[in-house]
């Protein structure tokens, strides 16, 4: 993905994320690609969007840590109507405003997404909830005091049912 974002530059991600979206189709499933069952569709799980609603009403502040890419997320939730969430993803250091190849650290892939939550919002409060859909999520769940588990019936979701977590 990194690699992906390279020659682009941030004032484009705006642009081209929601024509991405549209073509990908917003409605969530699975497609045949080359004999292989891929997802297909780009969109904010139903539960989770009335989660982010329910808590932007409350005035919590919503940080997403993904290992996504940090400007095609912010510009994806701009375009779901979500602009005030504020992400901390993949960043690709910037050259005279074009990404390059190269990746900032820390990156928020599976520990790496404690790191970034003590570095981006508070080396010494941790998180009061955490969302998470599959294992790499778990070091952050694990790090946060209320753990709740997008059910995608994976290896996530039978710890959330173990744990006695929530399950949305």
């Amino acid at each position: 993905a990194v690699k992906t974002m390279a020659g682009f530059a941030k004032s484009e991600m705006d642009k081209l994320v929601p024509e991405v979206i549209q073509s990908e189709g917003e409605v969530l499933g699975k497609q045949n690609l080359f004999g292989i069952d891929i997802a297909k569709g780009l969109a904010v799980r139903p539960q989770v969007k009335i989660l982010m609603e329910s808590l932007l009403a409350a005035k919590c502040n919503i940080y997403i840590v993904t290992a996504s890419s940090e400007e095609v997320v912010k510009s994806a939730l701009k375009f779901w109507g979500f602009p005030e969430v504020i992400c901390i993803g993949v960043r690709n250091k910037e050259v005279e405003g074009i990404f390059s190849d190269v990746v900032e650290e820390p990156t928020p892939i599976i520990d790496g997404k404690v790191d970034c939550i003590k570095k981006f919002i508070s080396e010494s409060k941790r998180p009061i909830l955490a969302v998470g859909d599959s294992m790499n999520d778990l070091p952050m769940l694990e790090y946060s005091g209320i753990r709740v588990v997008v059910n995608r019936e994976n290896g996530l979701s039978q710890k959330a049912k173990g744990e006695g977590w929530f399950l949305v």
